[in-house]
């Protein structure tokens, strides 16, 4: 907990909404749930969800962001602190095929763009690249919640947690290609 709240200090400060102390049982049980090793982030903002991610684990993170004016400077602390598990690429996830190092995943956070368009968009990243674990966030969000019961009533997933902090976080597992 001490590393956490000594690297959150060196973040920007930013009125956008971001992870705090308060999520870290919500992270420490997703991770005990998918044992993940490898961390698809599509949302970067100041890095706070990355913090958490990267002291709460051992595994490898990319996270993905468009970029805010703050997001070079909280990735450049990031990579400083953890310099061979943490890689930061600023590109719209709409894009983000091409540009992804050829690895696979065990999870993917979705906390990106959520508009309809965005959050299908990220869904459909874990179908592709047959992820087996998302975790979205802010399921309460009328937009987020439309687009991932359009997806779900096309691509097998299964929720397996919800908790309820803020807007809410959901886990679900990519259920088996039929």
């Amino acid at each position: 907990m001490e590393q956490i709240t000594q690297i959150f200090s060196q973040l920007p400060a930013t009125e956008i909404g971001h992870c705090t102390e308060a999520h870290i049982p919500i992270f420490e049980e997703v991770l005990e749930m998918t044992k993940a090793r490898s961390v698809l982030e599509i949302g970067f903002n100041a890095g706070h969800s990355a913090v958490l991610w990267l002291s709460l684990s051992e595994a490898e993170l990319l996270s993905v962001d468009k970029g805010v004016p703050w997001s070079e400077q909280a990735s450049a602390v990031l990579t400083e602190q953890f310099p061979d598990r943490f890689t930061y690429l600023q590109c719209d996830s709409r894009e983000i095929l091409s540009e992804l190092p050829d690895r696979n995943y065990d999870l993917l956070f979705i906390d990106g763009g959520h508009s309809y368009s965005m959050t299908i968009n990220d869904l459909y990243l874990a179908f592709v690249l047959d992820i087996p674990y998302v975790l979205i966030d802010d399921v309460k969000d009328w937009r987020v919640k439309l687009a991932l019961d359009a997806f779900i009533s096309n691509v097998p997933l299964q929720e397996i947690n919800t908790w309820h902090e803020r807007n809410a976080i959901t886990l679900y597992q990519l259920k088996e290609r039929m």
